[in-house]
């Protein structure tokens, strides 16, 4: 939810749930870490918790 707020309060385009979820999953710097469902603005989702990799997993092109 962090980072999907701050993308939303810094950049005027904002963007979707699913939209930060591609991106952090394309991104090898950071891993899912599993689910989390709770409320979020008024109804009840289930989003995915995500870290950072293990310095070992994380690979340079």
């Amino acid at each position: 939810m962090e980072i999907f707020d701050h993308l939303n309060d810094r950049f005027k385009w904002g963007a979707t749930m699913n939209q930060v979820g591609n991106i952090l999953a394309k991104d090898n710097r950071f891993s899912k870490m599993g689910h989390k469902r709770g409320e979020f603005r008024g109804s009840v989702y289930t989003v995915c918790v995500w870290g950072l990799a293990e310095l070992g997993m994380v690979t340079t092109a």
